[in-house]
């Protein structure tokens, strides 16, 4: 299918930030900058080589922006989850 797109990232422990509505480049920009601000306030870094991921689960038929998930990832530095 010609809709998908499979992509390989880094290896590493990734953040996400979930978002509704239609993922064009402002409402993921926006979205990439409240994760990067909830990471900072958590006291967690972004990994200084790391590209925003954007992950879109819904076909074009769901019209409803509400009804619509999104995801910005972005992967961590030094993340330990027991730490």
């Amino acid at each position: 299918d010609s809709g998908i797109t499979l992509a390989d990232l880094p290896a590493g422990d990734y953040a996400c930030g979930a978002f509704t509505g239609f993922a064009g480049d402002a409402a993921a920009s926006r979205a990439e900058s409240r994760l990067r601000a909830d990471l900072a306030a958590a006291g967690l870094s972004v990994a200084p080589d790391a590209t925003p991921f954007l992950a879109v689960y819904n076909g074009p038929d769901t019209l409803l922006p509400p009804a619509r998930l999104n995801e910005v990832w972005l992967r961590l530095q030094d993340f330990d989850l027991w730490a």
